[in-house]
């Protein structure tokens, strides 16, 4: 998925409760990345390496 979902504007994410490693290296790919959704987010400590995924992301969000 990846490979040709590089171009994502937005992004929504359900119920999210551990850190995903394909969802991580998903949001790490995107280069026009403008929107994130999450609903359901769990606990920060949780997720500690998809916060820092979306922190990585700043910029563009």
């Amino acid at each position: 998925m990846i490979q040709i979902c590089r171009d994502l504007n937005g992004l929504m994410i359900y119920n999210c409760s551990q850190n995903l490693p394909g969802l991580i290296s998903l949001i790490d790919a995107q280069k026009n990345l403008k929107r994130l959704s999450l609903f359901k987010y769990i606990k920060k400590e949780y997720c500690k390496e998809l916060s820092n995924a979306i922190k990585r992301k700043y910029n563009t969000l």
